[in-house]
């Protein structure tokens, strides 16, 4: 009993996204009718993002005692993401030179060819780093400029000393807050992603598996590869074997919420919470969770120019 009591949460999730699924492959298109449970759930979970963010990254560095730290962190988070998009990259390419099933998709080279000529302008930067307006901060579609504003809070707070000492503390209980709101709504989880794979499934499915089935089969398989293997011997760098064990304790929820909400921010919170239980100090989790899905979407639109 206490070990189903661990690992509660985790067993529902996976087993609302199985029962989703098998939903879905039972009722075809009749799923289409759950659809609303599960856009319900995301909603609330992409709402709550954003406070989420805010509260963590402003308060982790308000805390700090002073500016070094931060640059530590930043220099060491920005030389591992790097580290990890080439490693993946390397992979992928690897697996599609040693399996070249995308020539059997000649036909949409020119969509592809069409796509990859966009260019980001001027007016593009700017508005990934900032916006013209408060109320816009409070949309995930402008979170980089949110994170930046966050942490402008925090150091703002960090340099009024004894007079923020009562904005520091706004921030940590808002930090506590959403953290508990959002373990709160992931009590939908089962339900909500059960919803979303139910029809997911019903609607898409068929798709993935006719004109797309080599290519996706292959992409997944790179990537449950990576992520298991590679995710794996970064654990082990980090904490040996007690932190392969910590890693894959913790880490299912925020990875079925990535696999559902097909988002990177979505995750953020539950990273946050699986990164305290593998006892990652809140700081380090406050500063690098929030910042990595925004890093990614920003190198790739830089890859575009």
């Amino acid at each position: 009993m206490s070990w189903f009591k661990n690992y509660s949460n985790m067993i529902w999730l996976i087993g609302g996204i199985v029962a989703g699924s098998v939903v879905g492959v039972l009722l075809g298109k009749d799923a289409a009718v759950l659809k609303p449970i599960g856009d319900i759930f995301l909603n609330l979970l992409f709402v709550a993002v954003i406070p989420v963010v805010f509260f963590s990254i402003s308060s982790a560095i308000a805390n700090l005692q002073g500016g070094t730290q931060v640059s530590r962190i930043l220099i060491t988070m920005t030389a591992v993401f790097l580290l990890m998009v080439v490693m993946a990259a390397l992979i992928t390419m690897a697996a599609f030179w040693l399996f070249p099933v995308h020539e059997q998709m000649s036909f949409t080279a020119g969509t592809f060819k069409q796509d990859a000529g966009g260019k980001l302008t001027g007016d593009q930067v700017t508005q990934m780093f900032t916006t013209g307006e408060f109320y816009q901060l409070l949309s995930r579609k402008n979170m980089l400029a949110m994170i930046i504003f966050s942490i402008l809070i925090g150091f703002g707070t960090l340099r009024s000393g004894d007079k923020g000492v009562a904005f520091r503390e706004f921030l940590n209980a808002g930090a506590e807050v959403f953290k508990n709101v959002f373990i709160i709504i992931m009590k939908l989880g089962p339900i909500g992603l059960g919803a979303y794979f139910a029809y997911q499934v019903a609607v898409f499915g068929p798709s993935l598996f006719g004109t797309y089935a080599h290519v996706m089969g292959l992409g997944y398989g790179v990537s449950i590869f990576y992520f298991v293997v590679f995710y794996s011997i970064y654990a082990f760098i980090a904490g040996g074997i007690g932190g392969i064990k910590r890693y894959w304790q913790n880490n299912i929820i925020p990875s079925a919420t990535a696999v559902g909400t097909s988002s990177s921010i979505a995750t953020i919170p539950a990273n946050l919470e699986a990164a305290k239980k593998m006892g990652i100090s809140d700081t380090i989790a406050g500063i690098v969770i929030p910042l990595g899905a925004p890093y990614i979407k920003m190198a790739q639109a830089f890859h575009q120019f």
